[in-house]
């Protein structure tokens, strides 16, 4: 999944960031897996992924919530700044291990 790609790293997040300066990088990243990858209640989407990789974007869906509540503000930060805090990292490794779980899936 693209967007758990771009979610486990931190480096590539910055890159976007740089190569589209003018866009709200957080938003996108937030609007591209809530609104766009993850329709966990759909069943053609159900039906796209084995039951460990539901799983996975399951686990890191909640870690994506946790870290989005704990960040409640008016506005979030922009990307520059949100990947310097612990909870961002943790959305990164998150993000990674969501990921191992495709790659041994396509390893089978």
């Amino acid at each position: 999944m693209q967007e758990l790609q771009l979610l486990s790293s931190i480096e590539e997040q910055l890159e976007y960031q740089r190569n589209v300066p003018h866009v709200n990088i957080t938003g996108e990243l937030i609007c591209a897996w809530f609104d766009d990858s993850y329709w966990p209640e759909d069943k053609i989407f159900i039906a796209g992924f084995s039951e460990e990789e539901l799983k996975a974007m399951a686990k890191f869906n909640e870690v994506y919530e946790n870290v989005l509540a704990s960040n409640r503000v008016e506005e979030l930060p922009q990307i520059t700044t949100l990947v310097q805090t612990p909870e961002w990292a943790h959305l990164a490794q998150a993000a990674r291990e969501a990921l191992n779980v495709f790659r041994h899936q396509a390893d089978k």
